[in-house]
């Protein structure tokens, strides 16, 4: 016996009542049978209280219970099932939900074809119109990259300070490169967010190679404006120096 169609609310749930198994031959006797309940998108949970007589589960995932039992056993379980639709699911879904029961009669060969029988319930699931949502997260971080200190006028070897800030109090800003090596920290560090920085490093860690700090900035949560350095052509090394400013990097 199934009972009608079934009408649940979007993201609700509904109680089935009313499925019972028969078969006339052993209603009264000890022989098992394998049933299974499924649903196609959401979860069935059978009936169970401290006076469920004992059976034997063989699948149980939210969408699939399948037990072995007697058939009084198995209505029992069957008197009270419990379908929940998956979250946001409903009719407007282009599969629709069905629950389907399965009953096996064990004592028959698997091979036999009356030794199965199934039976489906519609269920109709009415769409709610859910409120929207605004997902904020609590902390933004923009990476600048490219960052390269420049001086012609300056040996390369001179120790220079360079100082950066933001000036927006409900930003900071970290400093990080693939090494610190030759570069210490009068202010702020390399693992840590500041709303000041000020480095001191000469600007040749090599003979080869004529260039240093350069640096990536993390500003953390609140986009800032930046003031690119000064970045002088390759060709400017080899002019004669003159008497320049050296220019700071400068994040405000």
């Amino acid at each position: 016996m199934i009972p009608s169609s079934q009408i649940v609310d979007e993201d609700g749930s509904t109680t089935i009542r009313g499925i019972a198994l028969y078969d006339a031959d052993v209603m009264m006797s000890d022989l098992i049978y394998q049933l299974t309940v499924s649903c196609l998108s959401g979860s069935v949970t059978l009936y169970s209280d401290s006076h469920t007589p004992s059976h034997t589960s063989i699948t149980n995932t939210p969408a699939t219970k399948t037990v072995e039992a007697t058939v009084s056993t198995l209505n029992a379980l069957l008197q009270e099932l419990e379908y929940t639709p998956n979250p946001h699911f409903n009719d407007f879904h282009p599969t629709k939900e069905i629950v389907t029961i399965t009953l096996i009669d064990l004592s028959l060969p698997s091979t036999s074809t009356t030794n199965t029988v199934s039976a489906s319930i519609p269920v109709s699931v009415v769409a709610f119109n859910d409120a929207p949502s605004i997902n904020v997260p609590k902390v933004q971080r923009i990476k600048l990259a490219g960052f390269t200190i420049f001086n012609v006028d300056n040996d390369l070897h001179t120790q220079t300070t360079v100082h950066l800030a933001v000036d927006n109090e409900f930003a900071s800003m970290a400093l990080t490169s693939g090494t610190n090596s030759g570069v210490s920290f009068i202010a702020g560090s390399s693992d840590s967010y500041s709303r000041n920085i000020e480095i001191s490093g000469s600007m040749k860690v090599s003979w080869e190679e004529e260039k240093i700090i350069t640096c990536m900035l993390c500003i953390s949560r609140s986009a800032n404006r930046i003031t690119n350095p000064l970045n002088a052509p390759h060709s400017a090394r080899r002019r004669r120096r003159t008497s320049r400013p050296f220019s700071t990097l400068l994040c405000t």
